[in-house]
């Protein structure tokens, strides 16, 4: 079952919890329960609620209540992966140091997808100064690498 929230040309906003659907029907939109498996809008449907039409300005589905983050699987869930790549990369490389550096940045990266996944209103905005900012790192770090392997001589590259 999903959750939706209307928002109203008069400010207001409502939560439309445990439907399954919604449909426009002429003047007014209706949010529909249905009880079988196949989640259609049927005769059978139950009506939970409805708005009139002309009134709504957004209708937005949110995610149901979720189990909380403190459980011990969704832990785990979240951290195996990273642990797993990290462990790899150390394991790969020969060196402690690579692994906890991998662990780092998958760590970093993992929390900025999740942080891009919540935001709704925000996820372009974050998104965009997260590729500026990761173009600026690239090219400060890349700053002093001879790219032409020391043949340049202070006039044109090679084509």
């Amino acid at each position: 079952m999903a959750a939706f929230e209307v928002h109203l040309r008069d400010g207001s906003t409502h939560r439309v919890d445990d439907v399954d659907a919604y449909q426009p029907e002429r003047t007014m939109t209706t949010f529909f329960r249905s009880n079988n498996a196949r989640r259609a809008i049927d005769c059978w449907s139950e009506r939970v609620a409805s708005f009139r039409t002309d009134q709504l300005l957004v209708i937005r589905a949110t995610a149901c209540e979720a189990p909380s983050s403190g459980s011990a699987g969704g832990t785990t869930t979240r951290v195996a992966p990273v642990a797993l790549i990290s462990a790899y990369a150390g394991w790969t490389f020969h060196s402690r140091a690579q692994g906890i550096r991998a662990l780092v940045a998958f760590t970093f990266l993992y929390g900025l997808i999740y942080v891009l996944m919540r935001l709704e209103d925000y996820a372009l905005l974050v998104g965009a100064l997260a590729s500026f900012a990761a173009i600026a790192a690239v090219m400060w770090f890349t700053r002093n690498i001879d790219w032409y392997g020391g043949k340049g001589d202070g006039g044109e590259a090679p084509a």
